[in-house]
């Protein structure tokens, strides 16, 4: 969404994404984010993708129906609105 925007991004009128590796707790919460790129660095995306991934509540990987911890990846891109 807009609020997640980096302001440092909008103010330079700059896109960009940011990739991001979670472990997925056995309640569905993301847990221990880490920013594995932003492009284009310094402009803030990685911090803001690792807000909206907190944000999230996400199925956990089962094994023989109980509730494991699993770590994922994900990618997410911040558009400039036209």
């Amino acid at each position: 969404t807009e609020r997640d925007f980096p302001q440092r991004a909008l103010d330079r009128g700059v896109s960009g994404s940011a990739t991001v590796e979670c472990t997925v707790t056995q309640s569905g919460s993301p847990s221990g984010c880490r920013v594995v790129s932003e492009e284009p660095s310094g402009m803030g995306f990685g911090q803001a993708a690792v807000r909206v991934i907190q944000r999230g509540q996400l199925s956990p990987r089962t094994v023989d129906g109980a509730a494991q911890d699993a770590k994922f990846v994900v990618r997410i891109v911040f558009p400039l609105a036209d």
